[in-house]
This record gives C-alpha cells, structure tokens and sequence, in this order.
C-alpha cells in the first residue's frame, strides 16, 4: 500500500495486519508494524491496540502483550479475552486465573471467549473442584449453552476423570450441540476406555443427520485394537473407502495403528495400507517401524529404519526409540551404539524417550555401566529415564542399587507412576526382598495415590513365587478387585514349576487352557512336570490334548553377535556352517551332564566340575578352543586366563597351532589392558555361544582346576618380560614357528615394544633360523603403523642380506607410509621399481599408489589419475579414493564417473 502511495492508514488496517501476522506467528514483522503503529500515533486506537495484544499473545510475548495491554486506555472484553488466551497459550495457569478475577472485579462483562480458553488448563482430577466453580460461573452468566464453552466443559470434565458430568453437559445442550460436540463427549469416552459406549454414540449421532468427520473416524478407528472390536475396525474402514476419505493422511495413520495394536497382529494390512498411501507424514513411518519393534520383527526394524533414513529427511525420537528397542531385543550392542551416534548427532540423546531406549538397550547388551552414564547424561525431571534404568539393575540382579536409586527419585520429587512400582516390584523379586517388596504393595494406593494394576499383582504373584511362598501368591491372586488375566496365572504356573507343586500346577495350569487354548508354553510347562515327577500317563494326556487342539510348540530362538555378525539359532538347527562342531561339544557336555546327575534332574551348577571329557570334545572341534579363549580375553580376568591355560597344556594341546595362537592373543590383550590402551569390550564372549544361561559364565570364573607349576611362573610379570610369551613361542612343533612367530612381533608391537626387534635378530631360535617373507612383513608393517617410516624403509633394504624378494603386502605396506614430503621420493623410486618387477597391474599396489599421491602435500591428481586410468580391474577401494580426491581436492567430479562406476558393478 506504501508503495502505491497510500498512506493513509487506520486502525482497521493496522488490525487487519497484525491478525495476518498472528496468524503466521511472524514475530519480527510484528514488531516493525507496532513500531509502525507507534510513529503514526495509533497506539490509543482500540482496535490496532487489540491487534498488536493479540499478536504478540499468539506469539508466546505475554510479557510484551500484558505491556500493550497496560497501555490501552478503554479495555474492553476482546482485549481481556486476548490477553487471557496468552497467558493460557504458554500455560501459566495461576495468572491466567488471575486476570479473571481481576476482569470480573474491574466489572468487564465476560463471554464464551473468556471461559473456553481457561478451561483448556484444567486436566488433572486435582483440578476437579476448580472445574466445577468455573461451570458455575458460565451457568451463572448464562453461558452454557454456547457451543464453545460446552465442548470445552465436556473435554475438561473428562480429563479430570468425571465422565459422568461431561455426559451431563452433552445432555444439556441438545439443541445447540453440533459435530465437535459429539466429537468431544466420543473421544472422552475412548479416553476412558469406554469403546462400546463410543460406537453406540457414534452410531447415534449419524441417526441424528451428522455426518462424521476426519476427526471423528480418527478417533474410533482408534479404538478398534482388541479382538472384541477387530469387525468394527474393518467396517470402518469400508465405510472411509465409501465415503472417499481413505486418502486422508490421518485416517491412513489411525487404521495403520488399528492393525498393529490388534491381536492377530496384521502386519501385512498394516503394510498394505502404508504401501498405498499417496502421502505419509512422520507419523506414519513411525508408526509401522514402532509396529515392527513391538512386533518382535526386530531386524525389519533396522532395515525399516534404514529405509526411513534415506526418504524422510528429519528423524524424530520417536524413530529412534523405536529402534533402539530393537537392538536390545536382539542383543545387538554395536548396531546400537551406531545408533546412538546417530541420536547424538540429531540431538536426541537428552529426549527422555530415545534416553529410555539408550538405557534399554545397554543393560540388555549387559553393560549396566553404559547404561547408567546414559542415565546420568539425561534430564532426571521425568519417571520414564528413572523406570528405565531402575529395570536395567532389576534384570541384572542388582536389587540393592535399584532400591536405591527410587529412593533417590523419591528425594528429587519425581513422581513415580504404575511403571516405576513394575520395576521396584521385579528388583525385589530378583533380588529376594520379599519384605520389602511387600511394603511396597501396601503403600502403592495409600502413599503414592497409585492403584494396583495387573502387572503390580504379577509381580506380588512373582515375589511370593520365587521365594516359594505359593499361598500367599495364591491368597494375593484371591484378593484382587478384579479377574485376573492370563499373565498373572502364567506368573504363578512357574512358581508352580519351580516348587514342584504339581497339585497347585494342575489347576492354573486347567484356568489357563480356559483363558488361552492355543497358547503352547502351558502345555509345555504342565507336560514337563509330569515328567520330572514320572507321571507319564499325566503327560501323555497333556501331548495329547495339545495334538487334538492342533496346538505346536514355537520353538525358542536365541542369538548372539560375534565379529559384526548375529548368529541365530534353535533346538535341533543345523543350519550353521559349524554345526557339526557345536554338536559334537553339545554332546560332550549332555554326556558328562547325564553321568553327573544319574540321581536326578540335572543343574547348572554341576557345569563347574567339568573337566577331561568335555574339554577332549571341545578340542576335537579345531574352530573351538580359539573361540573360548577369545570369550576369557574379552573378560579381561587373568585369573581365569591363567586356569584356561592350565586346562589346555593338562590335557596336550598347547601344540595346537590354532589355541596357542589364541592363548598368546589373551595373553597379548592383557599386556595392552595392564599398558592403558583400552580394548574393546563390548562383545560378548563367544563362550556363550556354549551355553544356554548367562548365569553359567559367572560361575565359569569359580573353575578350580590344578595349575602346572611351570606355566604359573610364564605368567608372572608378563608385561615386563617378552620370555614369557617366547615360552609359549616354544611350545610349538617347529614347523608352525614361523606362523607364530609373526603373530608374536605384530602383537606385541601392537603395546609399543619397538626394541623386541633387536632381541629378534640376536636370538638364533627367533629370527636367524626362520627369516621368511611374512615374518618381514609382519615386522615392517608394525612399523609403519607406529609412524616409524625410517626404519621400516632400512627393514626393506636389509632384506635383500637375507636373499628376501618383496611382494604385493611388502610393497603395499611401506607405500603406505609415503604420504609426507620427507618420504615422497622413496614412494616414487617404489614406484618405479615396481614397474620394474611387473607388479603394477596388482589392484592393492595400485590403490596404495593413488592413495600416497593423493595425500602428498603436492597433491599429485594427475599421477593419481594416470595410475586409475591404466588399472585393467577397479574394486571399490579404488572408487572410493578417487571420489575422495576429488572431493578433498575441490575439483568437480566428471558427470559420468557414478555411471562408470555403477557400470562396473560399484
């Protein structure tokens, strides 16, 4: 308008303006408007001084809008109202209350547009009371029947859990309600879980003549997740195909959550919805990986989210967690710390959330230190982070820290909810408090305003159980206020097994088939103690019925990652590529397991006495004792090192070229442990791969066994004294000492010992009776690695005394190494000796070649490019260097080198 040359302007303009900008919530152009307003002197006009209190209310300025406010000289209620709205927008509920007293003092008439906004803050049952005096004041001033004031009345009375009265408004306004009204008093209803109340209400209000809204289908498809409303889910969702609106983004996400959250679990509909859906918002990506994740589908999850990565460009906490999630499923501890990356990268690691998720994740990975330093990193004000690690030391049997930690909580004045009360429940039931665990019980309604809930009775059920106290957990089971479910009845089958109380096992056992006939594990449970009891009429009636009700055993899988890879497995699988192996140690353990418990049922605790069959069974396996002995280093204790050693030479084969090389690699780790250099001890010990309960590695540490002398004197001082490893050295037949011989130089070069060189080249059993090629090259390449060019480049020039020709790894090596100005000419002179020798056509040469020109200060693209250019085969390390050149380098790429690429099969 200025541009045009009309300057004449008013208030109206101005509020036409400034409502524009509230709109689109533009704080800095408001303020050039008010500066504006300002210098044209309309800072008394009503309606521009009521644009900008609203502006800047919109914006969350209240303390701006209550300065506009205080200059206004006629305040009417539109201004009032403005300023309420404001206060109410940032949720600053005591003053918001406040301007409306001070409004009714001043005698400003109040209206619908006064009360809406205020009751909007009122949804907690504490503000029951102050909902019932604000009612008051609307039918008082004859406000009740305006649609506003009632559809807010509605939805505050039922969040603070009076369904009853919100039912009552609905009825009083029936001729003015209208479709949010209905929308209102249905989601109020599912609120409350009242799903069979809110289809009849949705049915009637169609025989009302409304027409139901995206809203309204959102809300009740919504409810249809259990199998009592699965048919209503899929007649709603014809009845949105009928009236055109299945496009709708929000529906969309409704039905997608409808199926995942049903119980047959429709995965596929889910899917199918999704896969059809022209556009998907944030919500539904995250609601098919969180679908995957509750699912168990955890490798879906992963590869899902994936997915998700490469075609939604903000990742929210909700994805993350989702995630995260799945990685604890499965145990998955270096997936999930790339993750984690990725959530501190994104900025997610405080969201208490994705925080949850971390402390998840770790404490099932069995690092609980991990876990709690992600606790520490987070914001304590929430119970989620606080359940969540408070779980972690539950699981991990470590009661005392757990109860410690709620009374920390409790200090702090974090309200605990339903959730905390599961987790202090389970540590005290793994923990055996079962005193404590019981005054917990009491004072959960009476203390803390928590009622007990079903999980809280399966924990009662689980305390008394594994304490053997089966009549108090069926006297618990007895009192509840409600029908116990089937989890409960679960809870106490299995103290039932664990007692032996087959008599107290048969009844659950008979209520369980009632509730749940074609869950398998109480079959399997009720069969299995007939057998142990020799009841096998009693079993074979359980088989029985199993086979007449079509019911099958789901076999049980485990898994563990070793080396980047998960390996899954079950009962009787011979899909792995070593099952032979780990069936013949599976059978070596069963046969010593079986003479050892010929009186009765076999336990765990009878593994620690294992000694010469099993250990002959593990031998045979030739992958095996490299395995067990990588599991003793990953634990970093050197006592049970030294006994593991003991076992290997008591029984002969410490000759084993594949067990000596991993004892001298336990050995080796220890020296760099004791040295400050941290090893990575985030995977799991192989060992378990054995074993089929954590509880068996603990007790692995108690092993007695009787120490060779001799061997107790290699161990001592080992970091001081290279002898020690050299004894191990020398137990080898000597046609193997060679190969040993690298693995020693490089290992121990891997803990700084550059002067084991020079005790090489003096001893004649070492370096002067074997000086072959990859005993060089395992010296040479320790010495680039430790930055020592000099002496790696005379180790190549001293090989020609020892009649030694370089090869491929040599040459690979010590290019490697000229990447600086000092040592460019000798990677040139190399370079033409290879030529010389004809090896300039081998792939690793020449992508260590590409690499030295790229990193020498010169930057020598063209001989780089040379170099490519002329390779007859290219694999993607050669790719990769050049695109990093160019990228590095700052020159632009040639418009067909990703097709090039591409073509080569990259």
């Amino acid at each position: 308008m200025k541009r045009r040359g009309f300057d004449d302007f008013d208030g109206y303009t101005f509020g036409s303006i400034l409502k524009g900008i509230a709109c689109a919530y533009r704080f800095d152009l408001g303020q050039q408007v008010h500066s504006m307003v300002v210098k044209m002197g309309y800072v008394g006009n009503v309606y521009s001084s009521s644009a900008l209190l609203d502006m800047y209310a919109k914006c969350e300025r209240v303390e701006d809008a209550y300065v506009v406010f205080q200059s206004i000289p006629e305040r009417n209620s539109v201004t009032w109202n403005a300023l309420i709205a404001g206060y109410v927008q940032v949720g600053d509920r005591e003053t918001a209350f406040w301007l409306l007293d001070y409004m009714e003092w001043e005698g400003i008439k109040v209206d619908d547009g006064t009360f809406a906004p205020l009751l909007t803050l009122l949804d907690d049952a504490d503000f029951y009371r102050l909902t019932m005096q604000i009612h008051c004041k609307i039918v008082k001033h004859g406000l009740v029947f305006h649609n506003t004031v009632c559809n807010a009345l509605i939805t505050s009375y039922s969040e603070c859990g009076s369904i009853e009265d919100a039912k009552r408004v609905f009825d009083g306004a029936v001729d003015t309600r209208d479709l949010v009204t209905w929308n209102s008093l249905l989601a109020a209803y599912l609120v409350h879980n009242k799903e069979a109340i809110a289809f009849e209400l949705f049915m009637d209000m169609q025989g009302f003549g409304l027409e139901p809204d995206i809203y309204t289908y959102t809300s009740v498809v919504s409810a249809c997740f259990d199998e009592a409303h699965k048919n209503h889910g899929k007649s709603l969702q014809g009845l949105v195909i009928k009236r055109g609106l299945e496009k709708s983004v929000p529906i969309s996400n409704a039905l997608i959550s409808m199926y995942l959250k049903s119980n047959n679990r429709c995965m596929e509909d889910a899917l199918l919805i999704f896969d059809t859906m022209e556009l998907k918002d944030r919500v539904s990506w995250n609601s098919i990986l969180t679908g995957f994740s509750q699912l168990g589908f955890s490798e879906d999850t992963v590869k899902f989210f994936g997915h998700m990565r490469s075609v939604v460009e903000d990742i929210d906490h909700y994805a993350f967690s989702a995630v995260l999630r799945s990685c604890s499923d499965i145990a998955t501890l270096q997936l999930g710390q790339q993750v984690h990356v990725l959530a501190l990268k994104s900025g997610f690691e405080s969201n208490e959330f994705v925080a949850s998720s971390l402390i998840f994740m770790y404490s099932k990975c069995g690092i609980i230190e991990d876990a709690r330093k992600s606790f520490e990193d987070t914001p304590k004000d929430s119970s989620i982070t606080w359940n969540s690690i408070i779980f972690g030391y539950a699981q991990h049997g470590k009661g005392n820290v757990a109860l410690e930690l709620f009374y920390l909580m409790r200090e702090r004045r974090v309200k605990p909810d339903h959730i905390t009360f599961v987790a202090i429940l389970t540590a005290c039931s793994h923990f055996g408090l079962v005193e404590e665990g019981c005054k917990f019980l009491e004072c959960m309604e009476s203390e803390y305003g928590i009622p007990m809930r079903m999980e809280h009775y399966a924990c009662g059920v689980d305390l008394y159980g594994r304490a053997g106290r089966l009549d108090q957990a069926k006297s618990l089971i007895e009192t509840m206020p409600f029908e116990p479910d089937a989890m409960v009845w679960k809870t106490l089958l299995g103290a039932c097994r664990t007692c032996g109380d087959i008599e107290l096992a048969s009844k659950v056992a008979s209520i369980l088939l009632d509730l749940e006939p074609e869950e398998h594990c109480t079959y399997i449970i009720l069969s299995d103690m007939y057998g142990r009891l020799r009841q096998w009429d009693e079993k074979a009636k359980v088989t029985r019925l199993m086979r007449e009700r079509g019911v099958k055993k789901v076999p049980g899988w485990s898994w563990i990652e070793v080396h980047n890879k998960v390996h899954a497995f079950n009962a009787e699988d011979h899909s792995h590529s070593h099952c032979e192996e780990i069936y013949l140690v599976l059978g070596g353990l069963m046969d010593e397991i079986k003479r050892l418990n010929s009186s009765g049922p076999p336990r765990v605790e009878h593994l620690v006495v294992l000694e010469g069959p099993v250990l002959e069974y593990i031998c045979k396996a030739r992958d095996l004792p490299p395995l067990i002995l990588e599991g003793v280093d990953c634990a970093h204790q050197l006592d049970l090192e030294q006994q593991v050693h003991s076992m290997i030479v008591k029984m002969g084969y410490v000759g084993n070229v594949y067990s000596c090389t991993a004892l001298l690699d336990m050995y080796a780790k220890c020296c760099i442990e004791r040295d400050g250099v941290k090893v990575n001890d985030g995977t799991f010990a192989p060992v378990l791969t054995l074993l089929d309960d954590a509880e068996f590695y603990k007790l692995t540490m108690q092993i007695h066994c009787k120490i060779v002398k001799h061997w107790l004197c290699v161990i001592l001082d080992m970091c001081e004294r290279v002898e020690d490893v050299y004894v191990v050295f020398q137990s080898l037949p000597e046609r193997n000492s060679v190969f040993m011989l690298n693995w020693v130089i490089v290992r121990l070069y891997g803990v700084g010992r550059v002067w084991i060189y020079r005790r090489c080249q003096k001893s004649d059993s070492w370096c002067c009776s074997y000086p072959r090629l990859v005993t060089w090259n395992s010296l040479l390449a320790t010495y680039c690695a430790y930055n020592k060019e000099a002496i790696a480049f005379k180790l190549v020039m001293d090989r020609q005394g020892f009649g030694l020709e370089l090869d491929v790894y040599t040459y690979t090596s010590v290019i490697s190494a000229c990447f600086d100005e000092a040592h460019i000419k000798h990677g040139k002179s190399l370079h033409g000796l290879l030529i010389k020798r004809g090896l300039e056509k081998s792939v690793p040469i020449s992508n260590a070649l590409i690499s030295m020109y790229l990193k020498s200060k010169n930057r020598c693209m063209e001989d780089t490019l040379l170099i490519f250019d002329t390779m007859e085969s290219k694999d993607p390390i050669s790719w990769n260097s050049i695109f990093t050149g160019f990228l590095q380098l700052g020159f632009k790429m040639p418009g067909n080198s990703l097709d090039m690429c591409f073509a080569f099969g990259f």
